[in-house]
């Protein structure tokens, strides 16, 4: 992808300020939910909202299997629009099968 090779193109400095301006982007959340072990659902991730985190983890999901499994994606990912903004997070070795995952969840 373009945007994948300019990003590994990019300066220290470049990548810091592309960095910063995605933080803003999401509103500059300042307390944030850490991923948790079997905790990180989307009922534990609204109560935690409703009591004040502004950013959230989803727990780790196997890339391939959400790539290509809609049961599971189905099982492990209930999108919800006040669960935003929220890091889904990727487990693989497989550039292409990460990038697979990550778009069932773009938004």
């Amino acid at each position: 992808e373009a945007s994948a090779a300019s990003a590994v193109s990019r300066t220290p400095e470049q990548a810091a300020a592309a960095a910063w301006a995605w933080w803003r982007s999401i509103g500059s959340p300042t307390r944030v939910l850490a991923p948790m072990v079997n905790q990180s659902e989307l009922a534990f991730r609204l109560l935690a909202r409703r009591h004040g985190a502004q950013l959230c983890y989803t727990p780790m999901l196997h890339a391939a299997n959400f790539a290509s499994d809609e049961v599971y994606r189905q099982d492990n990912f209930d999108p919800h629009p006040s669960d935003r903004p929220l890091v889904v997070q990727f487990c693989g070795d497989v550039p292409a099968t990460l990038l697979a995952a990550a778009r069932h969840v773009e938004a």
